[in-house]
């Protein structure tokens, strides 16, 4: 019932059944933030966060991932696909935020711990927002920022790999416009 609250944009609903569920399976586990398989207090505490992030709560959406993520890396380790999407979450927040030197930072720490291969939908959509990192950032007026380069740079390396970024590219924009998602 909560992704329906949540779904429908009905937030103040999704965050008062996201904190029901978090207060019965912190108290089935003893008051732990431990777990990954359903019930997940971890995969809750990262939904609770996604609702801040949705209603532009950036803050608050950042202090939830940040507990996600603190537990996540203590139970799981840093490289764990659980973890990393946390990590991706928050560079997301920070990209929203127009935090782009931050936002690199973050996908630079996903991207590092992605040791899942190139063709992984996790890592294509990583590679879908350097992209556009890239050309918001680029499009500035003067030369260009560190965080530019940077990504100009993981752009060109993909290439290298004979990864079609400009599919990439242009299956990214085409999703951003038609809400779905568009496989390379």
């Amino acid at each position: 019932m909560v992704s329906v609250y949540h779904d429908q944009g009905q937030y103040q609903k999704a965050l008062e059944c996201y904190g029901r569920a978090l207060a019965g399976q912190e108290k089935a586990l003893g008051g732990e933030s431990i777990g990954i398989g359903p019930p997940s207090p971890l995969t809750t505490v990262n939904n609770m966060a996604g609702v801040f992030e949705e209603q532009g709560q950036y803050e608050k959406g950042l202090a939830w991932y940040g507990r996600a993520l603190a537990e996540r890396e203590k139970q799981l380790g840093v490289d764990h696909p659980h973890t990393l999407t946390t990590v991706h979450n928050m560079a997301l927040v920070f990209d929203n935020q127009g935090q782009y030197e931050k936002a690199l930072e973050w996908y630079r720490i996903g991207w590092e711990g992605e040791g899942i291969g190139i063709n992984h939908l996790r890592t294509q959509d990583t590679i879908r927002c350097l992209i556009s990192l890239h050309e918001k950032t680029a499009s500035r007026t003067g030369p260009d920022p560190p965080d530019a380069l940077t990504c100009a740079s993981w752009s060109q390396q993909l290439q290298r790999m004979h990864f079609r970024v400009g599919t990439v590219n242009s299956c990214y924009n085409g999703r951003q416009k038609s809400g779905a998602f568009c496989p390379v």
